[in-house]
């Protein structure tokens, strides 16, 4: 893995409980389930597609390293595809990134990080998910990551920063939160199809079968 630059920004608190590691995962394995079943009426058009192939993300500590050493940075952007590279995996690593401020602490919001990225399926037309592109109107890189078939794994990380600024004369003291989290491998791959469109886990990739901790996902576990 690449370092980042070192970060000039004022941590007050970085890394993941294993309680916040534990509701990534569960979060993100209910959204992914809940498509698969094809239970998701949103989209434009909608609904989604149920998925024959998609299958439950599992924890990847590497990943997970790398992404807290971008989150640590404080950035404002993704870093690069090169930089997310990793020593025990072949595959191109995606990204989702979560930005928050307020002048308080107000604890984890991880369920409200995962949830936002997600409701981004109410710009996405259903038909996207055999030929992927970007939409020229709205983000859905999110929540497409978040849905793409071929990703099994994901690890994130996060900081807790001083961002005070002045604005018009005034200082605001200000407190920042930033959510990465990492994915391998990446989707979002352009005219590559999303998942395949069928009944729940009825074509789970070789080497995998039907979840049973969530019912419509393919696991190898």
């Amino acid at each position: 893995m690449c370092k980042p630059t070192p970060s000039s920004c004022s941590v007050y608190q970085e890394g993941l409980t294993s309680t916040e590691r534990h509701q990534i995962l569960l979060s993100h394995n209910n959204y992914r389930a809940k498509v698969a079943r094809g239970e998701e009426a949103e989209g434009l058009p909608g609904p989604q597609y149920s998925a024959a192939d998609m299958q439950q993300l599992a924890w990847n500590e590497e990943l997970a390293q790398v992404a807290q050493a971008w989150a640590s940075a404080c950035p404002d952007y993704h870093d690069c595809h090169d930089c997310r590279k990793l020593l025990s995996r072949s595959y191109y690593v995606g990204q989702n990134i979560f930005y928050e401020w307020s002048s308080s602490n107000p604890g984890s919001v991880w369920e409200t990080a995962i949830r936002l990225w997600y409701e981004e399926v109410k710009y996405v037309p259903n038909f996207l998910v055999e030929n992927f592109r970007m939409m020229d109107h709205a983000v859905i890189g999110h929540y497409t990551q978040l849905v793409w078939a071929d990703t099994k794994e994901i690890g994130c990380g996060a900081v807790y920063h001083d961002c005070s600024k002045v604005f018009r004369g005034k200082s605001w003291k200000l407190k920042c939160k930033i959510y990465v989290c990492n994915y391998g491998p990446t989707g979002n791959y352009v005219r590559k199809p999303m998942y395949t469109i069928g009944p729940a886990a009825s074509s789970c990739p070789e080497g995998s079968h039907p979840s049973l901790e969530y019912p419509g996902l393919c696991t190898s576990h």
